[in-house]
């Protein structure tokens, strides 16, 4: 499979590819495995919801991470760039599943050193995106403000991020360890 997705000049080189899997684990899994013999290839795992939609109940911040990381690939390819074509895995449920308009989804902002913000409404926009605004960071989806500094643990991410603010000015952005 690798070898279709990386030969010179196969049939999936320099082309998106959506390969499908039985079920989450196997596709979880061989995302793992294809992302390390096509790295630099982004490598993307799309996991089902984990929860119906007529359970009324929302999936998994980790999982919607995933799925919206996996679809934002997928959008950004445009075949005009010089970055290397996406590789999504899915598994056959996820495939099954509804997908959102992408217009319907919010959108998302960045963050830099020297940018001058408003933190209640950086906290109002990220209400907005779906973000729990919680004490202390611990998982995925959610932001803290305390003080002149913002946590936020992107649904995209595997680290939160700590915004350090001097008055309304972003001082610094780093990673950290929830743990």
């Amino acid at each position: 499979l690798a070898g279709l997705l990386d030969g010179i000049d196969g049939p999936l080189t320099g082309r998106p590819a959506i390969i499908v899997a039985g079920d989450d684990r196997q596709a979880r899994e061989l995302a793992a495995d294809l992302a390390a013999w096509l790295h630099p290839r982004p490598v993307r795992f799309y996991p089902s919801r984990g929860v119906t939609y007529e359970s009324h109940l929302s999936p998994p911040a980790h999982l919607i991470g995933l799925r919206v990381a996996a679809l934002d690939a997928l959008l950004a390819d445009d075949g005009t760039s010089d970055t290397e074509p996406p590789v999504v895995v899915v598994s056959a449920v996820a495939l099954s599943e509804k997908v959102p308009d992408p217009e319907l989804r919010p959108h998302a902002f960045t963050l830099r050193v020297g940018d001058l913000i408003d933190l209640d409404e950086v906290g109002a926009d990220l209400v907005a995106a779906g973000y729990e605004r919680v004490d202390q960071v611990d998982d995925r989806g959610q932001f803290a403000v305390r003080g002149g500094i913002l946590d936020v643990f992107p649904a995209t991410e595997d680290h939160a991020v700590r915004v350090d603010l001097f008055d309304i000015e972003i001082e610094s952005l780093r990673r950290f360890s929830t743990f």
